[in-house]
């Protein structure tokens, strides 16, 4: 089965039981309050373990306060203006101590010592 991709509070996201998860593609212009409150709602009804969200850096207050996590940050992603961040919030216990969870970590350090290598040479 794939995930869907749908409209939620104006905002893209994907959702579906391939990775037990909500995934926030785009909030465009959701209001992050309510926006908080309708994943947090998909979530349940489907049962997934993970909430992922890419946003701005300007709109994450309402998804920290939820208990979100910062991930991941990238400099300039949105039209080379805005930090992005990359939020989490788990549901599921076993899904933040998952064994794979140390990959990424290794994986997101090299792309860390990359962007400082590019950003001074």
């Amino acid at each position: 089965m794939h995930d869907k991709t749908i409209t939620l509070d104006g905002a893209v996201v994907q959702h579906g039981d391939n990775n037990s998860r909500v995934y926030l593609m785009d909030i465009k212009d959701a209001h992050p309050d309510t926006l908080v409150e309708s994943l947090a709602a998909l979530a349940d009804e489907n049962g997934y373990g993970k909430i992922f969200a890419k946003i701005p850096k300007s709109k994450a207050d309402a998804f920290m306060k939820a208990g979100y996590g910062v991930e991941a940050s990238a400099y300039g992603l949105y039209g080379g203006t805005e930090r992005g961040l990359f939020l989490s919030k788990y549901l599921k216990a076993e899904r933040e101590s998952e064994e794979s969870l140390y990959t990424y970590q290794d994986v997101l350090s090299l792309a860390y010592e990359k962007e400082e290598i590019e950003l001074h040479p």
